[in-house]
């Protein structure tokens, strides 16, 4: 993805940020200080709505990282390269660089974005639960519960049953064939626009900002290997 830059490393794994990423941070921060942190917490300090809006932001970015993660490191697993995990304007995604070999490391590759947002959401919420006293919302119980509910969300997006949503390629996997899935996959251009998604990556080959390949890559399924 052009320009995008590197900021480190996961387990091996460049992970980076495009410059539109920039603009999406600073949208979300601007809603949360601008409303649902007034609307949670009321007659508080404008710095303060904003130190929580940025905080809160960061940690959402931070969960779409580790729900890319989750693809990547199962899609690794299985054999599949992993050229980066990207930040931008949509929310995330996973560069492969080949296709999984089977339906089922394709299911198993799509399935875990979904269940480490769910995770995630499960802890938030207890988080939330825990920090929230007698009942009345403090500056982490409000921060944590937004975090809860923007990964449930994601969670919910993600397995919605259509191409080339993690849902649509978990339905779909009892269905096809290897052949027929071999062939029907190379038909995609995952363009997503939610975080969750996997892409084909022709090595030294890079899409453009909305996830569509320059060329179409091979794929391990349709070359049989």
């Amino acid at each position: 993805m052009r320009d995008a830059w590197q900021f480190g490393h996961l387990f091996g794994i460049p992970l980076r940020i495009h410059v539109s990423w920039l603009i999406v941070f600073g949208l979300v921060s601007w809603s949360l200080a601008a409303g649902y942190f007034p609307a949670q917490l009321p007659d508080l300090p404008v710095w303060s709505y904003w130190t929580k809006a940025i905080i809160a932001a960061a940690m959402f970015f931070a969960s779409l990282i580790l729900h890319e993660l989750g693809h990547s490191l199962v899609a690794r697993r299985h054999g599949v390269g992993i050229a980066s995990i990207t930040l931008f304007v949509f929310g995330g995604v996973s560069e492969i660089r080949e296709e999984p070999r089977t339906p089922r490391q394709e299911f198993e590759i799509a399935v875990i974005g979904p269940a480490v947002s769910f995770a995630l959401a499960g802890l938030f919420a207890v988080i939330g639960f825990l920090t929230g006293g007698d009942g009345t919302p403090t500056g982490i119980n409000v921060v944590v519960l937004y975090l809860a509910s923007v990964n449930l969300l994601v969670a919910i997006f993600n397995l919605l049953p259509a191409f080339p949503l993690d849902g649509g390629r978990v339905r779909h996997q009892p269905r096809l064939s290897p052949a027929a899935y071999a062939s029907g996959i190379q038909d995609v251009q995952a363009i997503r626009i939610f975080p969750g998604s996997l892409r084909n990556v022709e090595p030294r080959r890079r899409p453009d900002i909305l996830g569509r390949d320059a060329s179409r890559a091979p794929s391990a399924l349709g070359s049989g290997g």
